[in-house]
């Protein structure tokens, strides 16, 4: 049976080709606002990956908040989108979306305050563990994606029960990936499951880059920074260790950023 191609794929190839106005009326545009349910949230990370684009390893469009919590994402091609929204302190919000020919899209999102009770999730037999983490449920996000049951976890227990210290030692104990101490001193981490993929850049000027990508209490670290960082660690420092072998595992607000990820709480006053 002849497959009779959609409206979107007959329309898209005469849209190019016609006035750059028509062109321009013919990209999407999704704008909104973050609050936490009363007022607007400034310094919010937004990211938006467009499905097929994140299947591909394309880097996510990312924007940031104002004072007025408003954020805006313009030139978007048709299709389902998936955007997420964090901010330090609060619960990680996404949200998944369709985006017409044209349209102009409106999202409101609201994120929650980290519950307290969060951070006193048992890992062990130890108790009060929120006296460790300074009542400041920095460790949330770490216990909620523990919860899921995807991913590699190391524990501050399982830290203190071997005789490994250094990060080098501790991330070559996580089946499935390849460290390698480059001559600067650096460290370099590379997923078994990511040989081969490639990540292309959405944005000019970006580089593509496959391996992993390196946050430290949430914070995402440049490709440069990243490797010296991990070579600077040592157990003592840490507090719990995420890791995300390849796309199928990684958690809504990697998606995008690299192939696999690993993402580093450090103890209360490291």
């Amino acid at each position: 049976m002849m497959k009779i191609p959609s409206t979107r794929t007959l329309l898209l190839p005469w849209l190019l080709a016609a006035t750059p106005t028509a062109y321009l009326e013919a990209q999407g545009v999704l704008r909104g606002t973050v609050t936490d349910g009363t007022r607007p949230l400034p310094g919010v990370e937004l990211r938006l990956v467009r499905e097929d684009d994140a299947t591909e390893g394309r880097l996510p469009r990312i924007a940031t908040t104002g004072d007025s919590g408003h954020f805006r994402f313009e030139s978007l091609v048709p299709g389902t989108y998936s955007i997420a929204a964090r901010r330090i302190g609060f619960q990680l919000q996404s949200r998944r979306l369709t985006l017409n020919l044209g349209q102009q899209l409106d999202l409101s999102m609201v994120l929650s305050p980290v519950a307290q009770s969060l951070d006193t999730v048992a890992i062990n037999a130890e108790a009060d563990i929120t006296r460790r983490y300074g009542g400041s449920s920095r460790m949330a996000e770490f216990h909620a994606r523990r919860a899921r049951g995807v991913g590699q976890f190391v524990t501050r227990e399982e830290l203190l029960r071997n005789t490994t210290k250094g990060m080098e030692d501790i991330l070559r104990r996580v089946r499935g990936l390849r460290i390698r101490r480059l001559a600067d001193g650096s460290l370099e981490v590379v997923s078994a499951r990511c040989q081969g993929n490639s990540i292309r850049p959405s944005r000019p000027g970006e580089v593509s880059f496959t391996g992993t990508q390196v946050y430290v209490n949430g914070t995402r670290l440049d490709w440069r920074t990243a490797g010296e960082v991990l070579a600077s660690f040592h157990a003592d420092d840490i507090e719990g260790i995420e890791v995300y072998r390849g796309p199928s595992e990684l958690p809504a607000d990697a998606v995008g950023d690299a192939c696999a990820a690993i993402f580093i709480w450090t103890r209360v006053g490291s």
